[in-house]
């Protein structure tokens, strides 16, 4: 099946010059969004994804309908590739039913890979130098004292763990491990009294 897809970036928008033209070139079914290309989730891009068979075709009108950055376009379309659907765009020279248009996709993801590693190389010195300069990374330390004050009350008044965690908003993982620093453990496993 021929599959379309169409977005605008906002509601005020019209999509149907895109519409038309993915009519023309054979959609039977087009699925469209009207959000910015930045966001993520965007429900019918998801939608006609999880919607894809083998031999589908997607078309598109140019690639910045589809992708937020050149990296999820490859994201994209190597996971059409995967699920072996076809996929073209009508104003760029991307078109993975011809040998040049697979050609020209493959020599686009050897420029992206080339730079997901430059940055990436980027990030390593710079927290190198950092390291170097005395940086700390991580989330900071907390002083818990006041919350297994907190626990230590509750329990001398004869709550229960589960009421405890309730009251104090906590997770039962958090909850052991407050209890195990307070005893100078750093298990979170057995049972512990306070």
């Amino acid at each position: 099946m021929v599959k379309g897809y169409a977005r605008v970036s906002t509601t005020d928008q019209d999509n149907t010059r895109q519409i038309e033209e993915l009519q023309k070139h054979g959609c039977e079914l087009i699925y469209q969004d009207k959000i910015s290309g930045a966001k993520k989730a965007r429900p019918e891009l998801d939608r006609m994804l999880s919607e894809l068979q083998p031999g589908d075709t997607v078309i598109v009108l140019k690639l910045d309908r589809l992708g937020r950055s050149l990296s999820h376009l490859i994201e994209l379309i190597d996971r059409f590739k995967r699920q072996k659907v076809e996929f073209k765009s009508l104003g760029d020279p991307i078109d993975t039913t011809t040998a040049t248009g697979r050609a020209f996709f493959q020599m686009m993801a050897v420029f992206a890979e080339f730079e997901r590693g430059v940055i990436s190389e980027r990030v390593r010195h710079g927290m190198a130098s950092k390291k170097a300069n005395g940086s700390k990374f991580g989330r900071p330390k907390i002083d818990q004292s006041g919350l297994i004050e907190a626990i230590k009350e509750r329990k001398s008044k004869g709550m229960k763990a589960k009421e405890i965690k309730a009251e104090l908003n906590l997770t039962g993982p958090r909850y052991h491990r407050l209890i195990n620093s307070q005893n100078g453990k750093d298990s979170n496993y057995g049972i512990i009294r306070l």
